[in-house]
């Protein structure tokens, strides 16, 4: 399975691991792909490009990335 990963955080970094490590293809969708700080996360490409094609896409953001306004709870 593919699956695209929209974030490099901790989150999205340690999910991208396991499910790598279980033989499933992951890709990060970051900002600047060519930036030397993802060079760590093995495949990655602009957010668009990460998701065509993928089978399943986990969006791990930060909240504050969404660009929606804090829950009210």
């Amino acid at each position: 399975m593919r699956i695209a990963i929209v974030g490099s955080g901790r989150v999205g970094q340690a999910l991208g691991r396991c499910w790598a490590d279980t033989g499933h293809e992951v890709v990060f969708g970051v900002r600047d792909p060519e930036d030397p700080k993802h060079s760590g996360l093995g495949d990655r490409a602009a957010p668009a490009e990460a998701v065509s094609g993928a089978d399943a896409v986990l969006v791990a953001l930060p909240w504050t990335a969404t660009g929606w306004a804090a829950p009210a709870w």
